[in-house]
């Protein structure tokens, strides 16, 4: 059997709305919440704080436009299920690392703030009503991490989570590219590990999504295009794909020469972690790699017919205005538009 047999045969019965393991539904924050709360339990052999399926409910609220202020959002690739299939990852690697680490444990109160820091990285992307001026939040895509650090300092003000605030609105930018982690000012090694691994479950979260190639070129491709529509500040650099192929064909040299950088180095390998929670395998990184020797094998074939998968809807879009961007692309915007909505 060849190797590319192999690869479009694993995890062939994995749905597309599931987790890494298929078990966990993470389009659904009642079913993740779940999830994040059994692992906090087995993990610390006490019962889930209330805060915990307090934040995942108002995340829900702020996804879906019952938070006070915000919009719903209206992003495609930066959606929903991205999150909270991040915010499990996160759980999983705190629980492996508590496992392996009995002795120097994270604690508590670090792995309820790593879940909130999960759950609301991505909050800069929802529009605020009657604040921000932009058409569609994908049009603060290089300006989002400093307006997630903003939305959580109010969220744990809040709930009385103020003594929090200098760290977390930190944690947050080990997901954005946009300042070095080196300037960063956090003295605590614990505190410091607990970004390397939301950093961490950000990346191996969307890489090994069971649509990931899918989503690159049908959602976040339009992202970009929109985002670079927007005025952005002096100096601050823009990744500008010619096309939505361009952003297929780019994306391994993304991993090889940027996100496995960050792995291995900046985070020092934390995605190890996931092993000592799945006693012995790594899904996420299984399937990260295999997604990678696929797009890999399509780009030998110079052919990606076959990516076409149909990723769970989003509602994002029902509001992203296609009708402003010329995509370059062999798809028409109305098709796209329609893959969005199977």
């Amino acid at each position: 059997m060849s190797n590319l047999v192999e690869i479009q045969r694993f995890q062939q019965d994995r749905r597309n709305q599931y987790d890494v393991t298929n078990r966990i539904q993470i389009d659904s924050y009642e079913a993740s919440c779940l999830a994040v709360c059994k692992i906090f339990t087995s993990t610390y052999h006490h019962e889930a704080p209330q805060i915990l399926s307090r934040a995942f409910k108002d995340f829900s609220d702020l996804y879906t436009g019952n938070y006070p202020g915000y919009h719903s959002c209206d992003t495609l690739y930066h959606d929903l299920q991205h999150s909270l299939d991040m915010t499990l990852a996160m759980a999983r690697l705190m629980s492996g690392y508590e496992q392996q680490n009995p002795r120097h444990k994270l604690g508590k109160q670090r792995f309820v703030l790593g879940i909130i820091g999960a759950l609301f990285h991505d909050a800069g992307y929802i529009r605020r009503k009657g604040r921000d001026t932009a058409i569609n939040g994908a049009m603060y895509t290089y300006t989002h991490v400093q307006r997630s650090a903003e939305f959580l300092k109010q969220y744990l003000k809040q709930h009385n989570m103020g003594d929090a605030i200098g760290l977390i609105t930190q944690l947050v930018h080990f997901t954005g590219y946009e300042m070095s982690l080196d300037s960063l000012s956090i003295s605590d090694e614990k505190d410091n590990l607990l970004g390397q691994l939301l950093g961490t479950a950000d990346l191996i979260s969307q890489m090994s999504d069971r649509c990931y190639l899918e989503k690159c070129r049908d959602r976040l491709y339009p992202e970009f295009v929109l985002a670079n529509l927007a005025p952005q500040p002096s100096g601050r650099s823009r990744f500008q794909p010619e096309s939505a192929e361009q952003l297929l064909r780019e994306t391994l040299e993304f991993y090889r020469g940027t996100v496995l950088i960050r792995l291995e180095h900046d985070f020092n390998g934390c995605h190890r972690y996931a092993c000592a929670h799945f006693k012995g395998r790594n899904y996420y990184m299984e399937s990260l790699d295999n997604n990678l020797l696929y797009l890999e094998s399509l780009i030998r074939q110079d052919d990606f017919s076959s990516i076409n998968r149909r990723p769970p809807t989003t509602a994002g879009s029902q509001y992203f205005p296609f009708h402003l961007i010329e995509l370059k692309s062999h798809s028409h915007p109305l098709i796209w538009s329609s893959r969005l909505s199977d």
